[in-house]
């Protein structure tokens, strides 16, 4: 929150949070509530939400910025947040390409990289699909001491 506070934004002179550390300290309940939010990256920053939403050019990212530096944990969630309403929704939606979509792009020797979220896993998926096309794979997760078997 230190480093926060002396920190130029957009080239600016003045720093942004630079009464961030009064703040917080004048209104230590207001800000102890927002840092223990369930969910501070959806919740109104004490002294600084209409500083935020008055700049349109900059203003999420030093939302973004604040959430990081009192909520680590809550950053991913914080950063899609950013890319949703900056960029937009298609940028955080889900791929959902299907594999024989995939098969059609692919050449025959150059292999198909699946980067995954957590939990997800498309083997099964691969393998259907092989067998209705009566074609081999070879598959390699990509972990811990995965190097020599992706060759």
């Amino acid at each position: 929150m230190k480093a926060l506070s002396k920190h130029r934004f957009a080239n600016e002179h003045n720093m942004f949070f630079k009464e961030l550390p009064n703040y917080i300290q004048r209104n230590d309940q207001a800000w102890k509530k927002w840092i223990d939010d369930n969910e501070p990256e959806n919740a109104a920053i004490p002294d600084y939400e209409d500083k935020i939403n008055a700049d349109a050019n900059i203003g999420h990212f030093i939302h973004l910025c604040l959430v990081r530096a009192a909520r680590e944990d809550r950053t991913v969630l914080a950063c899609n947040k950013f890319i949703q309403e900056v960029l937009g929704e298609e940028y955080v939606a889900p791929v959902t390409d299907q594999i024989s979509d995939l098969y059609d792009e692919s050449k025959k020797n150059v292999p198909v990289l699946y980067l995954l979220s957590a939990g997800a896993d498309p083997t099964g998926n691969i393998d259907e699909f092989a067998k209705k096309k009566k074609k081999w794979t070879e598959k390699v997760s990509m972990g811990e001491e995965q190097e020599k078997p992706a060759y």
